[in-house]
């Protein structure tokens, strides 16, 4: 069974309705206090981005059960709805990065039509959500370099050889360009996390 594309955005939900309750408690019993979670965000969430973020999900949701009826047309009009829609003034991260994952995921969509350029094309519209190396960025350049695989298979159906060869070497520089970006989003992270201990 395929992966729920929706479970990354219900994170991002989470993760926001948490701050966001934390922050209401903390101001019920004490209005001069922050609670940790204010502490190192120290922002107040937004309830645009809350609500937003909902609807993201929701329509991730919608997506899934279209493409679970085999129906990709009804799936793509579905996440087209969001990012055609208005975005939370900013926008925030959050809702960065879910245009950027909903950007890979239609772009995913359109290749399994054939409609490569398209799909290149919702490529590079996410990517101008995660300008920075981030998870987001890397996984928008791996559906790149997927996309160009498929559309060189199906070019070597048709009998297009030079085409075939063009296909492959964007699909083999969007996949370099993915490992070496998600290679800095690792370092980074371990670079942040400090040394490891050893027992």
């Amino acid at each position: 069974m395929k992966p729920r594309r929706s479970a990354s955005i219900m994170a991002l939900l989470f993760a926001a309705i948490l701050l966001g309750g934390c922050a209401r408690a903390s101001r019920d019993e004490e209005p001069n206090r922050l609670c940790p979670c204010e502490q190192t965000a120290a922002r107040p969430v937004d309830p645009v981005l809350l609500a937003w973020l909902s609807k993201a999900r929701t329509l991730h949701h919608l997506a899934d059960l279209s493409e679970d009826q085999g129906s990709l047309d009804k799936a793509v009009a579905t996440l087209e709805e969001l990012v055609g829609g208005t975005l939370p003034a900013g926008p925030p991260p959050e809702a960065a990065e879910v245009m950027a994952d909903t950007y890979a995921r239609l772009a995913e969509l359109r290749a399994r039509r054939g409609e490569y350029e398209r799909a290149d094309k919702d490529v590079e519209s996410g990517l101008r959500f995660a300008p920075a190396p981030t998870y987001f960025r890397g996984h928008l350049l791996e559906v790149r370099g997927l996309l160009f695989a498929k559309e060189s298979a199906d070019l070597a159906k048709a009998g297009k050889p030079v085409d075939v060869n063009r296909a492959r070497e964007k699909a083999s520089a969007a996949s370099l360009e993915a490992v070496r970006i998600q290679d800095e989003v690792i370092k980074s992270a371990l670079a942040d996390a400090g040394p490891a201990t050893r027992d």
